[in-house]
Parts: C-alpha cells; structure tokens; sequence
C-alpha cells in the first residue's frame, strides 16, 4: 500500500511567484536524484510538495537531509469528509499509540469545506475517547499526537514531523568553489555553502605531503556530502611548486599570508575555468590571532569575486558538532595546515612589503601549470 509524504518547505514561500516556482522546480529535481531508486510520483501545491511512494518512512528520512526542505511527514491519504477524516485518524492512532496517557490531535484547512479545524479535532478527539477510555486530552504537553491537514478534497493523517535542515535548494544560488582541505572545518563550510543554496565545486589544493593515502581520504571524506546532494564534483590541483617556490624566496615569517594569497589566485583562476561565481573558505577568523582584519584585507587583496566565510560566528564547538552530523566522530581537525611549514604568526603584515617580495615567486607560470594539472573527477 503507498503512502503520501508530504514535504514543507520554508524560504521558498517568501520569493516572488516566478522566482518561488524556479525554486521550487530545482528542489524537486533534487528530490528526484535522492530519491533515486525508489519508486514515487510528486504533485505539487502551493507550499507543500506531495511524494506518493511504496517507502514513506524511507523516502521521509532521506528527505531530512535535503537543503530548502523544513520538515516531512508519512501520511495516509484520506477524502476530505469528516466521516473518513475520523476513520483513518483513529485507525492510525491504535496503530502508532498505545491506549494510555494522553493526546491531542491537531488540524489545519487550507480551502472550502463544511466544517471547521475545530470541528475535526473534538471529532477524531471524542472518538479516540470513546475507544480508549483511559486516555486524556492535553493540548499542551501531549504524550501522542495525531495530525490532520486538509487541502481541497484530500486529507493527510500523520503521527510523525521528521525535522529537514531548511535553508536553500541546491543549486539556486550558482556553482561555488569550496576550498576542501579535508578538515571538519572544510567539510562544514561546504555543508553551509549547499544548504543556502549554492552548488559546491570541492577544491583540494594538494601539498603533496600524504602521497595516494591522503587523497583517497579527501576522496572519502568528500563522499559523506552525498547524503545533501548526490551529484558533486572533487577538482584537485597541485599546490606543491607555490609551496616549494614560497619555501625558497619568501621569509618565513611572511610564508603563510603569501601562501593564503597564491592559494586564494589559483581557486579563482579555477573557478573563472569552471564558471564558478565565488569562493568558500573554510577559514575560521574567529579563532585564530593572525587572522586580523588587516591580515584578511591583504589576503584578499587581488580576489575579484566574492569570498564567503560560512564559519564566521560558529565556535569549536559549534562546528565540531555539525561535522560530526554530517561524518560521525573520528574527523581530522583544522590541524591538517593548508600551507604546510607555514604557520600563521601573530600580528600584522605589512602589504608593501608582501607585494615586494611576492615578486620573486614565478606566479605566472605556477598558475599555468597547476591548472594544466587540474582534475575532476565525480563523486559518486
């Protein structure tokens, strides 16, 4: 027997009517793609999105995980007519509930019917009663729901809301570059990047420092973003000549602001190949001293396109808590340095002198070889 998911989302409602149905032709797309190999048909009114499938509560979990969808309930389809609306509601219950403690049940219309939200609860409320006289009403701290809405000529009757992540669909908001270094800082700040709707090309700069072992780790690392999204790209491009070059002209306490500034040129040289409108650090100016304002205006002094920094007003915790959500426990942390034997120092660069001693580095050339050596490969 199918059953009906009936999927909200929130963001969506507040865009203009034309804006609001591209959206929401994007997120039914990524419905379908994770959703894929399970049998469903969708329909469509305004502000909710129906699945009817075989799998509901399967197709409900995965749905949980879908940038731009706020919520998702299984339901059962019933008419519209208060005699079936009660029948599938207490059949529901005594399937879902045991026949103690208390209950509400709680309705919504959207449309023209005969009776009203009210109505239908004390209704399916006094029948519930009458089969389960040890039962109470509590309307404020209930032990078991039942919930009813009712759209045109079709009821849903649910028990469940399985929480979505909000936000964005994926997609809405353009391709991205998402500096992926393999921290839980990196991983989360691609997770922010889909979630407000952006598409996120993972970009690993590759020091050259972890041999095959540590790319097949980017590799699997970036795999666990699927779940939000099953179709991303993993672009690697070599970092090792910056870094070798770097090592060599530049002095040592200036090695990491120069080295963030070659990393950040070579991202937008990429992202200008891929199409790419922006680029995502996984920097957290936050917590680290050196990163002062000053410090950031340098780094970003020859970036063109727009830089975002999702971890701004998230702490340790904060983050170590959606890595984990998103990976399980066990994820590297941001000691993995995206410029190896370049550590941030405390206190403030002087540009004058960065941009005099950037011209010993061969940009040019470096630049041209890395992309040459870009690889793409898809995530599956």
């Amino acid at each position: 027997m199918n059953g009906t998911v009936l999927v909200r989302y929130g963001e969506l409602t507040l865009k203009s009517e034309p804006v609001r149905r591209e959206f929401e032709k994007t997120l039914i797309g990524n419905i379908r793609s994770i959703l894929e190999g399970i049998p469903i048909e969708i329909e469509t009114e305004r502000g909710r999105i129906f699945v009817e499938t075989p799998r509901p509560g399967e197709v409900s979990s995965r749905l949980s995980r879908v940038p731009g969808i706020v919520s998702s309930s299984p339901t059962q389809r019933a008419e519209a007519s208060m005699d079936e609306i009660c029948r599938a509601a207490t059949r529901i219950f005594e399937e879902n509930f045991p026949s103690k403690g208390s209950f509400a049940v709680r309705a919504r219309r959207v449309g023209d019917h005969e009776f009203s939200s009210k109505d239908i609860e004390e209704k399916i409320g006094a029948e519930i009663l009458k089969e389960n006289p040890d039962m109470s009403v509590d309307l404020d701290s209930p032990d078991h729901e039942v919930h009813v809405e009712i759209r045109g000529d079709d009821a849903y009757v649910f028990t469940e809301i399985v929480e979505g992540i909000g936000g964005l669909p994926v997609g809405t908001q353009g391709r991205v570059i998402v500096l992926f270094s393999g921290s839980v800082n990196s991983l989360v700040s691609a997770y922010l990047a889909m979630k407000r709707g952006a598409l996120p090309y993972l970009l690993f700069l590759d020091p050259g420092e972890g041999g095959a072992g540590e790319k097949e780790r980017i590799l699997d690392l970036s795999r666990k973003l699927l779940k939000f999204h099953p179709e991303l790209e993993l672009l690697t491009a070599p970092l090792r000549p910056f870094l070798e070059e770097i090592s060599e002209r530049i002095p040592e306490k200036m090695r990491w602001i120069v080295c963030r500034r070659m990393r950040l040129r070579l991202a937008q040289s990429i992202a200008e190949e891929v199409g790419a409108k922006a680029l995502v650090s996984s920097a957290d100016i936050n917590q680290i001293s050196s990163w002062s304002l000053e410090n950031v205006k340098i780094i970003e002094e020859k970036i063109e396109c727009p830089l975002l920094y999702p971890l701004t007003g998230f702490d340790e915790e904060q983050i170590s808590s959606i890595g984990e959500k998103i990976a399980g426990a066990g994820i590297h942390p941001e000691d993995l340095h995206p410029c190896p034997q370049a550590i941030p120092e405390p206190g403030e660069m002087d540009l004058e002198g960065v941009r005099e001693k950037e011209k010993n580095i061969p940009e040019k050339g470096l630049m041209e070889s890395s992309l040459s050596s870009l690889e793409t490969r898809e995530l599956r």
